[in-house]
């Protein structure tokens, strides 16, 4: 049986995905960004769909359902839900203030979007009707990470900003109690209690783009004291009192999120950016991740103590929050947890997709997803063909060995585009589509943030880590190949890898089997034995602002732009023939596109530490 799963039937709404099961197990997966270029697009993904038929060798009536994880919805649904006075107040003073960005925002968000622009693509591409069904978002997320995880019986955990209902109604996020192929819903989290939105408010407030700066707050943080704004911050932040949750009597304010302009000009928004003004930003920083981790903490007394379940599995976006999932994990009255690779909305598209072949076949859905490697792939023949169109500014060679040679390369010293097998699904490279360098070497982090990625000076970079080492270097740690959590270094290894550790003595890691990815365990095994040390520094292999390379063009144009030194695409070792392109990607103007504005971007770059 064959099903597509995708995050939307409409445009409209982030990290765009599309999602082929067969017979209960994800077969491919890709976003849409990969293709266009442009980070968490938000367009129907017709390039996703295209090349999944191309995969698949399928047409659309070759599929026995269509899966859509966000059911169209009431756009002011769950607005009034604590307060009739919120939105009113909101739209009101955000009028006054600006009135063309609030009509503006309004015509393009309620009006062009939800009532003219809710066309269903998939009908005008020829997917039957009767064949697509929808289900409730964090159903959706829920489902991603219980049926990839291979447990029996978990707990699930799903929180993000919102996402619709069966019914249309916003929830903030939702658990479940997952047991024997069935899940059972315990509650919704309203959307006044939002903790996806206090963290993105507080990012955006900070300069951080929504949807993709959150990870620069939590980066950010750890350079932060926690206690300086407590205080301040804690007023507007949602919390869990013993038995349910309240949120801020103004939280409505937050739902502008997506138009910085409009919420800075809202009383909170005001508020927000004053305190950052007059302290630090790594403080707010780090205070609103406390706040995120005890009102998390919480929730999960009160959730575990309910149940008795002690496996639990997490989506939503909040849980790319790297340092809570580690907190979690260290519980007493936790056994085990697994984060889905893709938690943020793309991976919906899979969750989706297998509860609808679970509906339809009445099958147990529920397997240990070895690999996120899900994309596309290129042959050798398909690589050189790209090479041979760059013969003007490019030389390569054919080796038998590209593992060996890209650890002896890395050794001494340079950096390189590792660019092999199928492409990862979701926001992490994981050894196809990475770059890679020396983690001895502390300034190997400094040349790939200020040189060749162009990157923020307190974002941390990953260790990849061959598995049957990880207990020698990190503490309390587990098996994660999807680089879901950040575990503290242990102590004597830290001067081996200090180019991966970040300000607070945590990394995130990437851990290797062979049985999972050979080659690049291979590669790994050779730079051991050069070094003696069973790790990589991997980051993800893109220019800083851009997705994930997808194609060899896109690899190879990385070359040309200086953001490494040697391209192991394939079974090939590639060279720059011709300088450095001049293209803005080392200046300044290529970091400000990851800021709302000029104050934040001086305020980060002029702070270094």
């Amino acid at each position: 049986m064959n099903i597509l799963g995708l995050t939307s039937a409409m445009t409209g709404y982030h990290d765009s995905s599309a999602v082929w099961v067969h017979d209960g197990k994800i077969e491919f997966a890709i976003s849409e960004e990969r293709f266009t270029r442009v980070k968490h697009d938000r367009n129907f993904p017709v390039n996703s769909l295209n090349e999944i038929l191309k995969v698949s060798k399928l047409s659309p009536n070759d599929f026995d359902g269509v899966a859509i994880a966000w059911k169209p919805y009431n756009a002011f649904s769950g607005f009034f839900s604590n307060n009739v006075l919120d939105v009113p107040k909101t739209v009101f003073y955000t009028l006054l203030t600006s009135p063309k960005t609030t009509i503006n925002y309004t015509w393009n968000n309620f009006v062009k979007f939800k009532v003219l622009g809710q066309k269903n693509h998939l009908s005008l591409l020829g997917f039957p009707k009767e064949k697509i069904f929808y289900f409730s978002h964090h159903l959706s997320h829920a489902v991603s990470s219980y049926r990839t995880s291979g447990f029996e019986k978990a707990l699930s955990v799903n929180l993000d900003c919102f996402g619709p209902d069966e019914n249309q109604n916003l929830w903030s996020g939702a658990s479940y109690i997952c047991h024997n192929n069935k899940i059972q819903l315990i509650e919704y989290i309203p959307v006044f209690a939002s903790m996806g939105l206090f963290y993105s408010t507080v990012s955006v407030c900070l300069g951080f783009k929504f949807g993709d700066g959150e990870g620069k707050t939590m980066g950010l943080s750890a350079y932060g004291n926690p206690d300086k704004v407590y205080k301040e911050l804690k007023v507007i932040a949602p919390h869990f009192d013993g038995t349910q949750w309240r949120g801020h009597n103004s939280w409505s304010d937050f739902r502008l999120i997506d138009n910085p302009h409009l919420l800075f000009n809202t009383r909170w928004g005001k508020y927000l950016r004053k305190l950052i003004k007059e302290n630090k930003r790594e403080d707010v920083a780090a205070t609103a991740q406390k706040l995120l981790e005890e009102e998390l903490n919480n929730y999960f007394d009160y959730l575990i103590s309910q149940t008795d379940i002690h496996d639990v599995v997490l989506a939503g976006g909040i849980f790319l929050n790297v340092k809570y999932n580690r907190i979690l994990s260290e519980r007493n009255d936790v056994n085990s947890v697994y984060v889905h690779p893709f938690p943020s909305d793309g991976g919906t598209a899979a969750g989706a997709a297998l509860e609808l072949y679970s509906r339809l076949t009445k099958n147990k859905t529920n397997y240990n997803m070895p690999s996120a490697y899900l994309g596309t792939s290129y042959s050798d023949k398909k690589i050189e063909e790209s090479l041979a169109s760059y013969s003007d500014k490019v030389e390569y060679k054919q080796v038998n060995n590209i593992s060996e040679i890209a650890a002896d390369v890395i050794s001494k010293g340079e950096i390189i585009g590792w660019f092999q097998g199928r492409a990862e699904w979701g926001p992490r490279a994981l050894g196809n589509r990475s770059v890679l360098g020396d983690p001895r070497n502390s300034e190997t982090k400094e040349r790939l943030n200020k040189h060749l990625k162009s990157r923020d000076w307190f974002m941390p970079f990953a260790p990849s880590i061959l598995e049957e080492y990880r207990e020698e270097y990190f503490e309390n740690s587990s098996y994660t190949p999807f680089m879901t959590f950040a575990f503290k270094v242990r102590e004597d290894k830290k001067s081996l890898i200090p180019a991966a550790i970040h300000k607070d003595g945590t990394a995130r890691p990437n851990m290797v089997r062979r049985t999972v990815n050979p080659l690049y365990y291979e590669l790994i095994e050779n730079f051991k034995k050069i070094s003696g040390v069973p790790v990589i520094l991997n980051t993800s292999f893109n220019r800083h602002g851009l997705p994930l390379v997808n194609t060899p063009i896109d690899a190879i144009n990385h070359l040309l732009w200086g953001c490494v030194d040697k391209l192991c695409i394939g079974s090939f070792v590639v060279t720059r023939k011709t300088s450095i392109e001049k293209v803005d990607i080392f200046s300044k103007n290529a970091l400000k596109q990851a800021y709302i504005d000029e104050e934040a971007f001086l305020a980060t770059f002029g702070n270094k530490k």
